[in-house]
Formats: C-alpha cells, sequence, structure tokens
C-alpha cells in the first residue's frame, strides 16, 4: 500500500471518529464503551452491540429511604408516574407483595419526575413525590416513601357482675398503653359506665394496629 493510500485511510478512520463522538455528544451528552478491535487494511470486522434501552423497573415501598422493603397487597391501589411538565407516563393499578413491575424504556425512565400512589388500604396517598431510581444490571428500582395511616379506633364493652349478671354502672374503667405499669403511669384515657354498665373510648392507633390494657377500678376482673 502506497502512502497516498496509507493516509486517506488514517485520515478516514479519524474522521469517522470525530463525527460519531461528536453525534453522540450531541444527541444526549452521555458516551457508553461498547468495545474495542483492532483491524487490518482491507479486513471487515462484524462485532454486534447489545444495549440496554429497556429496564424491570420495580416500584418498591418503604417508610424510609434506607428501610426494608414493605409487603402488602392492595390490588385496587393505583400508580401514576409523570413527566417534569405533568404528562402522565404510567398508569398502573394494583400492589402486589410490596412492589409493581412494568417494562419501561429507558427513554421514560430519563424523563420521569414524579409518583403518585392512591387507594393504598394501610398507608397515605402519595402525591407526586419526586423520583429515585437505583439500578442492577437490566434493573431499575424506584423507591417510595410511605407513611402509615393513623386515626382513632374505638375499643367498647359492657361490664357485668360475674355471678348475677347485672350490669355495673358508674364504674371507672381506664386504657393504658399495653404493658405499662399502672401504679406509675397515668391512664391514655379513663371513662365511667353508665346505667347499662357501658363503657368506650376513642383510641389513636396506625395501619400496624396498637394494643392497649384496659383496667377496672376497686373490682376484681373475673
Amino acid at each position: 500500500m502506497n502512502m497516498k493510500k496509507i493516509l486517506l485511510v488514517g485520515l478516514t478512520t479519524v474522521s469517522l471518529i470525530v463525527l460519531m463522538s461528536a453525534y453522540s455528544l450531541s444527541s444526549s451528552g452521555f458516551l457508553s464503551k461498547a468495545f474495542t478491535k483492532s483491524i487490518l487494511p482491507d479486513q471487515t470486522v462484524e462485532q454486534n452491540i447489545t444495549i440496554r434501552k429497556y429496564y424491570n423497573m420495580t416500584i418498591r415501598f418503604r417508610t424510609s429511604l434506607n428501610g426494608s422493603d414493605l409487603s402488602f397487597d392492595d390490588l385496587d391501589a393505583n400508580v401514576t408516574t409523570k413527566d417534569s411538565s405533568g404528562n402522565q407516563i404510567h398508569f398502573l393499578t394494583g400492589i402486589d407483595g410490596g412492589k409493581v413491575y412494568v417494562l419501561t424504556d429507558k427513554a421514560d425512565i430519563d424523563k420521569m419526575s414524579s409518583i403518585s400512589v392512591r387507594g393504598m388500604d394501610r398507608y397515605d396517598d402519595v402525591i407526586d413525590q419526586p423520583v429515585s431510581f437505583s439500578f442492577i444490571g437490566t434493573k431499575a428500582y424506584l423507591t417510595v416513601i410511605v407513611n402509615k395511616k393513623v386515626g382513632n379506633g374505638t375499643i367498647a364493652g359492657f361490664v357485668s357482675d360475674e355471678l348475677t349478671g347485672q350490669s355495673v354502672g358508674n364504674l371507672k374503667v381506664s386504657a393504658f398503653d399495653s404493658g405499662s405499669d399502672v401504679n406509675s403511669t397515668n391512664p391514655i384515657s379513663s371513662t365511667v359506665t353508665n346505667s347499662l354498665g357501658k363503657f368506650q373510648f376513642s383510641l389513636q392507633t396506625d395501619a400496624d394496629g396498637k394494643s392497649y390494657d384496659i383496667y377496672v377500678s376497686d373490682y376484681q376482673v373475673s
């Protein structure tokens, strides 16, 4: 091969590399090395490239970012993802075992800005929470931080005498946090039975449930 041909081949190769690099940088600003190959003059080498255009996106739920994954089923809950302009990307229904799975294009992952989850039984709705991804191979994990639903529950009943079955009115009934030392701790709530012997408490609880110890005053419980 004469010097003119070698120079032409060299200039062509350099030009192609520069053009490819410029195109890559202008189109996405991200370069991912595929392979390195050596070639000889008049030689053709074929090498295929496999890319990660799609990911198995897993939406998981935690009460804190570094906490454990929650496991729960909410078949009627719905999940919506949006881009920064508010355009919907996904609308998914049902949470199974604390997870939602969907095959997602990398382009949609890149433009995803927020996620909303509505209709969970044990957790408050999540509205437009900013997304945060972590990647392992072809898996893309999107973690949603949720808060347990809190509110009041009711404990109610009647007090009656063991032998006669008669209702006992005007009897003090108290509620303590489960396991409390009742001799050194004030009750969470106290009430007095009515003429029918009925008592009722409205007590704070959350989605995991909360236990209370119920005591009566001045009488032995059978």
